[in-house]
């Protein structure tokens, strides 16, 4: 037998300076958790209570210019990560393989890790609105000592200018004094219009309270008064001008209601625009945008009111807020194609029915058929003195007498069961035809696109309403074509063939708008 003391000492020799390594690091593990300091507090309160959200994931982006700051970046991200994140909040460092993919949301909770302003100024290049959420929670933190408050005001001009809003800037004082301070601002503010302010939030550790500060406060619930410019147009009932251009322009109708509403709870004044050359709406289409959608993209007003709806390509330019008015498309579609004599003649029993009524004559048939060379069998069946017994059985179908019945009694009791049959059939296929005659000699009109789509009609469509079938390119292809027989109209067409109208598919027409930049829009075209 071999010997296994020598192998068991080698393994407890090793066990022995496992041990003596984990308390030789054990000091260093506990310096390390020990290194907490008021930035990393302020941070991690922040990141639990305003970043920990259902399905959301936090983008972590560290900008540095020296070793020193670098360092002292991945000193903060690993206490954050070993004492506050815990497997608490989901975060995804910039760089990851799918960061930046294609079907990646835009970013809307960042937290932004830099030594200073010359660090900081390198993500600016990098914020576009294909990546990011302007209007998500930005945290910048500063770990560099030089921050002053003149740095803190340029931040916010630059962060101003992309009009991201909801963000905290957190530095850290400079020595002697040991605290952080977090900073956000304000675009509007009493004497001050679009003027960022800064308004500090927190110093910490000499202000105590710290869980019960609004990190993130509304920058829009009060605009002190600032005008702001709208864009409209009359668009009856929604929106109705009053006045004249030259002496002032008023709004009423339901959403120039809505307006003076908005304006008296956030405290703003009106100045009203009216897109030129009677383009109303106008096309979305970025940098060739018309009307409505160009004033909003080009910035020359703050929002427009004037019944907008969802489409796909304002979406691509603008975000959809809160539906305020809800309708329903309306098709007109034409009557039903008129029955033929042979679906008359079958319409009062369902095809099952039918069915089993030619699966009783088929059976029967057969059943005659077999026994032609079976005497036998076919006196059995049929009887003596019987002839052309398929025809005897459509005779009874159609109520005829026969011209003379068998002699056995199991051909009798088989006569008995198929005219009682035939008088239920005939009795119950006279009374649903009464009834189907009364009704209209017509199919049901088409009542779901499904219909329209199996019919083969051709569409005539407004351009207002041509939004809502883009994502169906096999029906818009049938769009600006005309069939004389099959023709579905939209609202706004006028045809000659006689017409029924029908509600489906319901749209969000009156749909506040806000566009990526933070700007409004109200309205259903």
């Amino acid at each position: 037998m071999q010997d296994t003391r020598p192998a068991a000492f080698v393994w407890l020799v090793w066990a022995l300076v496992c041990v003596a390594d984990v308390h030789a690091l054990t000091p260093t593990l506990a310096t390390i958790t020990l290194r907490r300091s008021p930035l990393s507090d302020v941070v991690g309160i922040i990141l639990h209570t305003h970043f920990q959200q259902p399905y959301s994931t936090t983008l972590v982006m560290v900008r540095s210019q020296t070793e020193d700051g670098r360092r002292s970046l991945h000193d903060l991200v690993s206490l954050l990560l070993m004492d506050y994140v815990r497997g608490q909040l989901v975060i995804q460092f910039e760089g990851a393989h799918d960061a930046n993919q294609s079907w990646q949301r835009p970013w809307s909770h960042i937290l932004l890790l830099a030594e200073g302003y010359d660090a900081l100024r390198l993500v600016y290049g990098q914020l576009t609105l294909k990546l990011y959420d302007f209007a998500g929670y930005y945290l910048i933190v500063l770990v560099g000592i030089d921050t002053t408050l003149a740095t803190i005001d340029r931040i916010f001009n630059d962060l101003w200018q992309r009009q991201i809003v909801n963000v905290i800037v957190a530095f850290r004082m400079p020595p002697p004094a040991n605290s952080v301070q977090l900073w956000t601002y304000f675009p509007y503010s009493p004497g001050l219009c679009r003027v960022p302010k800064p308004h500090l939030v927190l110093t910490w550790p000499n202000d105590t309270l710290l869980y019960g500060v609004n990190f993130f406060p509304r920058k829009n619930a009060n605009f002190h008064g600032c005008p702001l410019k709208v864009g409209t147009f009359e668009t009856r009932p929604f929106t109705i001008l009053t006045g004249t251009p030259g002496l002032g322009l008023g709004l009423s109708g339901f959403e120039g209601d809505l307006l003076d509403s908005i304006a008296a709870k956030l405290r703003f004044s009106v100045n009203l625009r009216i897109p030129p050359h009677s383009q109303q709406w106008g096309v979305a289409a970025f940098e060739n945008s018309t009307g409505m959608m160009r004033m909003i993209y080009s910035e020359e007003v703050d929002f427009g009111i004037g019944c907008l709806g969802v489409s796909s390509e304002r979406s691509a330019m603008l975000k959809p807020g809160k539906v305020h008015f809800t309708t329903e498309l309306v098709v007109v579609v034409p009557p039903g194609r008129p029955y033929t004599p042979i679906e008359k003649l079958f319409q009062p029993y369902s095809p099952l029915l039918w069915g089993a009524i030619f699966s009783y004559l088929g059976l029967g048939i057969l059943a005659i058929i077999t026994s032609q060379r079976r005497p036998l069998l076919r006196r059995y069946l049929i009887g003596r003195g019987v002839h052309a017994p398929s025809l005897n059985i459509l005779r009874l179908l159609f109520g005829n007498p026969l011209p003379r019945t068998p002699t056995g009694n199991f051909p009798r009791t088989l006569l008995v069961f198929w005219v009682q049959l035939c008088f239920v059939l005939q009795i119950a296929y006279q009374g649903s035809l009464f009834k189907f005659l009364q009704r209209a000699s017509r199919h049901p009109p088409m009542a779901t696109l499904a219909d329209i789509d199996r019919s083969g009609a051709h569409y005539h469509i407004t351009e207002s309403a041509r939004r809502f079938f883009e994502p169906f390119p096999i029906n818009l292809a049938a769009f600006g074509t005309s069939h004389p027989a099959q023709t579905v109209s939209l609202r706004g067409y006028a045809g000659s063939v006689p017409t029924r109208t029908t509600r489906m598919l319901p749209c969000a027409p009156g749909t506040m708008w806000r566009t990526t930049t933070g700007q409004i829009v109200a309205g259903c075209g």
